[in-house]
């Protein structure tokens, strides 16, 4: 009898916002599809297609390049065939140059009729919440009710700006199983001198342990938010103080800490040769062919790019483990969040259409559609769950080694946007991992970057 996977909601109220992540290409084009057929095995529904007297009408939808997954397919291909509607795909590359893309398009008047992204917060801070409409609703009966105050989905005024679709995310190591079996590494490691313990059996058999993808410096962010929530948990009072100026980076000992883990990494020989030349895609080649051991990434967002190009086998050759950049067992961690979420322009050119669509893309039947693809980890209350015994590797890793245990960290700091304000940190770990700042610097780099913008803002906290 198959046991499935269930979460409870204590577990899916993920506070932390990812920022703007992805790779830096040239800009992007928009690009007509046709309305993706079914994916793979996926019994989207058992009733007949509905038959509609008028053609198709299409709707054009903006998201960045590799948000796109068999998974993601499944379910607008279940909406198109509800609502009578043709798909156009407006992809904007990965990263800083397609911000730009979907900035332009929404500030000249071009705007898709959906736009999928980053979520309420950060649509406030780049473009502004007056460019878009409320898309509350019906379907929020099927979310919780606390987690969707996140503001990721919805803005201290109350205005909901994002419905959220897809997975609860969890990061860590993402690691290659068969590296760790032939490295002879039976238990995972639970402390820094048991990863770098780790890391001295795999580099013996000729494996890099560690893989960074610095050309792609947004991959470098993702300790430094790991160990934001760490200070969260573990540092009384931390946020709050961090939020009026009480307290500085440069006093984050946790965070300077993990700074000098990564270079430590670097200096032992645990990474990469390649390391600022390597972009995301050589990262998941490298776990995938156990050319690299390890790798820190979302485990939704990983698993659902491999399932373009890699074998179920490969996938399955992969596991997740937590993070530790302490000596202390008890700050295993790994940082969770809800997914992105599908916004509403109030220069949608089918705009009763558009929220149709949306209302229909993150309802039980959709995200249903994804999991007949592939199991994730629910964010949505309905969904029956995953069941363990079919998840993939990585998927499944994240619920046995981070969810399960209980190192699944969902602390997040209070304060204004600019304490969180990412955009500085893809130079700052750049510049950090190629030796031409120290950590500390790395660190009153950040403070510095807080200070101007609060000072921008009037903030009178540093005034």
């Amino acid at each position: 009898m198959k046991k499935f996977l269930t979460l409870s909601m204590a577990l899916l109220m993920v506070l932390a916002l990812l920022a703007a992540c992805g790779n830096n290409e040239p800009a992007s084009t928009s690009t007509p599809t046709p309305t993706p057929a079914s994916t793979g095995d996926t019994q989207q529904s058992e009733d007949p297609p509905q038959v509609f007297d008028e053609p198709p009408t299409v709707l054009s939808v903006m998201f960045h390049a590799t948000w796109l997954t068999p998974m993601a397919e499944a379910s607008f291909a279940l909406v198109a065939e509800q609502l009578n509607i043709e798909w156009e795909w407006i992809i904007a590359p990965d990263g800083a140059d397609g911000e730009q893309v979907i900035f332009t398009k929404i500030n000249s008047g071009e705007a898709p009729d959906i736009l999928w992204w980053q979520g309420a917060r950060s649509i406030e801070r780049t473009m502004g919440a007056d460019k878009f409409e409320d898309v509350s609703g019906g379907w929020m009966q099927h979310y919780d009710a606390d987690a969707l105050k996140n503001n990721t989905y919805t803005l201290e005024s109350g205005k909901v700006l994002a419905a959220p679709y897809g997975d609860a995310n969890v990061n860590g190591w993402i690691y290659n199983k068969k590296v760790f079996a032939d490295a002879g590494i039976t238990t995972l490691p639970r402390t820094w001198s048991e990863f770098l313990d780790a890391c001295e059996k795999i580099r013996a058999i000729g494996v890099d342990p560690v893989f960074f993808a610095g050309q792609d410096g947004w991959t470098l962010q993702l300790p430094t938010l790991n160990t934001y929530e760490v200070i969260g948990k573990f540092v009384p009072g931390a946020g709050d103080a961090l939020a009026v100026n009480d307290k500085k980076w440069v006093e984050m000992d946790l965070l300077l800490e993990t700074y000098e883990r990564m270079i430590e990494l670097q200096a032992k020989g645990f990474v990469n040769d390649n390391l600022m030349s390597a972009d995301y895609a050589a990262s998941q080649h490298a776990v995938i062919n156990g050319t690299a051991a390890m790798f820190m990434m979302p485990c939704s967002w990983f698993d659902g790019e491999l399932q373009s190009w890699a074998t179920p086998e490969e996938m399955d050759g992969l596991s997740m483990m937590p993070v530790n950049f302490t000596e202390d067992p008890a700050k295993l961690s790994g940082l969770a969040w809800g997914p992105q979420g599908f916004s509403l322009p109030v220069d949608s050119p089918n705009k009763d259409l558009a929220r149709e669509a949306i209302f229909a893309l993150v309802s039980p039947a959709s995200i249903q559609a994804r999991y007949d693809v592939s199991p994730g980890i629910p964010f949505i209350l309905e969904s029956a769950g995953v069941n363990p015994g079919d998840a993939v590797g990585i998927v499944r890793g994240a619920y046995e080694n981070i969810i399960a245990p209980g190192h699944m960290i969902v602390a997040a700091f209070p304060g204004p946007n600019y304490l969180y304000n990412y955009n500085y940190l893809v130079d700052n770990m750049q510049e950090m991992m190629m030796g031409r700042i120290t950590p500390m610097q790395a660190l009153e780099i950040a403070d510095e970057h807080v200070r101007n913008q609060a000072l921008e803002a009037g903030d009178p906290n540093w005034e």
